[in-house]
């Protein structure tokens, strides 16, 4: 919608100042009373709606910023395509959409769009969301007062145990320096003990000394004989003496059998410090209804609105954001095998039980595999055995998808212009690098050592891994949806003109494929000889492409089983093709024929 003017739009071009007083839609002008009488009996205007202004000043953010006219080519939009689901004029029509199957009037289109199913289970899905989100709200403020009693119990049972620490610690300096006294006396006992065996020992070595001395002065050679040979066994019977004493004849010391050190001691009080929040999981289901192509209704004439909501009824009815179709799973699990490819694994992403929105997958150095969920703001990781082993939230809404090191991944975020280098190596993921782009940032690969992404309204833009721009490369695109670099060659799919595109590192274009059979080409990836696989997710299937971009050849028909495939890596040592889809949970290896 263009600004409301504060004065009539016909009247200030005569340069005359007449307050507005109605708005007409399909004008996108302001009137005055006279300018909206005369809007009401002309023949090219009377069927417009006239609202007025006050009215329109009510409408929400979202409506007043929708423009009725090609912002490209400055011409009303008159045309619907189903196919690219946005509204175009009629000379988007010839340069973009003439060779798109599913287009109409956009006047008939959108007519009686506000009693249409998929509007009315809009309303009905933001009531459900007021009412749940209400109800949570109150169970957040219950679990707050909640929280808030526990920390005061918490403040409470600290201070109790301080004094309890302090009333321990009086009884153990008391129990402490009784055992010192108790340990101490049997010490002393011990040492005077052995101080007075060798006391004895001393004065009879003494008393034999002076027998010796004596004898040899004053007796005979017979006398000192016989009497060395008594007092030889005298002295004897002191020697075994002194060596039952052995044990006792080191110095004795008294220590403490753990040292008495307050930093075990802080240690120890260490582990209780540690305050963990307990997150308990929410077991109640939610009842969203899960809207397939949330505006399919606004999408078709009036005469195709009810086949639209015949055929698509039973995956509104069977899919829900709670659980998995049954009917959808078997489906799955049934899988068709082609001459090109051999399935090698097929798993669910379950990793919550809302509705989940992959469009980013990538197979690890260590064979792991990793999906980006747009919805829920996640990345999923899943062993080479097809094991869930993490679910890392992520800031904001992540698109695509890259290792750049070994546990390194590149991610960027369309919604915030931004890229961020992750490392996910441990449980707590680490921001290595974050760094904003010029715009929208739609798609984003890696070859060492580029990191190369796309920038909406800029062009092809390479970095380093740490942040720093290396280079720009000017391109015409539309929307741009993946990328790939191979022996210094890019790769894109351009998702409104349905074609795939390699082009060199200076923009020059080799070669653009375009066919009828690959609508709205979304996630490709390159093999060693430089042919593509690319997914369409409009025609529901897998083409390889030549490396010279002049034939393909369809390897996969997906909508056989279920419908929408985004994302697309080939692992190319293992020849390991792995295959991830928009509009249902599951994943797919398959080995490259």
């Amino acid at each position: 919608m263009s600004k409301l003017g504060e004065f009539c739009t016909p009247c200030f071009a005569r340069h005359k100042t007449k307050p507005a007083v109605h708005w007409c839609p399909s004008c996108e002008e302001s009137l005055c009373s006279k300018c909206g009488s005369h809007h009401k009996v002309q023949t090219s205007t009377k069927s417009h709606q006239l609202n007025s202004l006050s009215d329109i000043l009510m409408l929400p953010s979202v409506a007043m910023t929708i423009s009725l006219t090609c912002k490209q080519h400055d011409m009303k939009l008159d045309v619907f395509c189903s196919d690219h689901s946005e509204p175009c004029c009629w000379k988007c029509l010839s340069e973009n959409h003439s060779k798109c199957q599913q287009k109409g009037p956009l006047d008939k289109v959108v007519k009686n769009a506000k009693s249409s199913e998929s509007f009315n289970t809009l309303v009905e899905n933001v009531q459900d969301i007021i009412e749940i989100t209400d109800n949570l709200r109150k169970k957040k403020k219950e679990n707050y007062k909640l929280i808030e009693s526990r920390k005061n119990e918490m403040e409470i049972q600290i201070k109790g145990f301080r004094k309890d620490v302090i009333k321990y610690m009086e009884l153990f300096e008391k129990n402490l320096l009784e055992n010192v006294t108790q340990t101490f006396n049997v010490c002393q006992g011990e040492m005077q003990e052995t101080y007075n065996n060798l006391n004895a020992f001393y004065k009879q070595c003494s008393d034999i000394d002076k027998s010796l001395t004596n004898m040899k002065t004053f007796a005979s050679d017979l006398q000192t004989f016989l009497g060395a040979r008594s007092l030889r066994n005298r002295v004897a019977t002191i020697e075994t003496g002194i060596l039952g004493l052995r044990k006792q004849l080191g110095d004795y010391k008294l220590e403490f059998k753990s040292p008495l050190n307050i930093d075990n001691f802080k240690l120890n009080m260490a582990s209780l410090k540690d305050i963990k929040i307990v997150r308990d999981e929410y077991k109640e289901s939610f009842k969203f209804q899960k809207i397939t192509h949330a505006q399919a209704m606004l999408q078709q004439s009036p005469r195709e609105v009810h086949d639209v909501i015949a055929n698509n009824k039973a995956d509104i009815d069977l899919v829900s954001r709670s659980r998995i179709s049954e009917d959808l799973y078997n489906r799955f699990q049934n899988i068709s095998l082609t001459p090109e490819l051999k399935i090698q694994q097929k798993f669910v992403l379950s990793h919550t039980k809302d509705y989940i929105n992959i469009n980013g997958c990538v197979i690890l150095s260590n064979g792991d595999f990793l999906f980006t969920d747009y919805d829920n703001s996640s990345l999923i990781r899943y062993s080479n055995d097809v094991v869930k082993t993490r679910t890392i939230k992520l800031f904001s809404n992540p698109w695509g998808v890259c290792e750049v090191q070994n546990n390194t991944v590149a991610i960027n975020y369309p919604a915030q212009s931004k890229i961020q280098i992750l490392d996910i190596s441990s449980s707590r993921t680490k921001v290595k690098t974050s760094f904003q782009t010029e715009n929208i940032c739609s798609a984003i690969s890696y070859d060492s050592p580029n990191l190369v992404t796309v920038v909406r309204t800029t062009g092809i833009q390479i970095y380093d891994i740490s942040g720093k721009l290396l280079n720009t490369v000017k391109i015409d695109f539309n929307d741009i949806r993946d990328i790939a670099i191979h022996s210094s060659k890019l790769y894109y799919t351009d998702w409104k003109r349905d074609e795939v595109v390699n082009c060199e590192m200076d923009g020059t274009i080799c070669w653009r494929f375009e066919r009828q059979v690959l609508k709205c080409p979304n996630g490709l990836t390159v093999d060693y000889d430089g042919s593509v696989f690319v997914v369409g997710t409009s025609s529901g299937n897998i083409l390889r492409i030549s490396s010279d971009g002049s034939s393909a050849k369809e390897i996969l028909r997906t909508e056989d089983f279920f419908k929408s495939p985004t994302g697309i890596y080939l692992q190319k040592e293992k020849r390991l093709l792995l295959i991830c889809f928009h509009d249902n949970p599951f994943a797919a290896t398959y080995q490259v024929m």
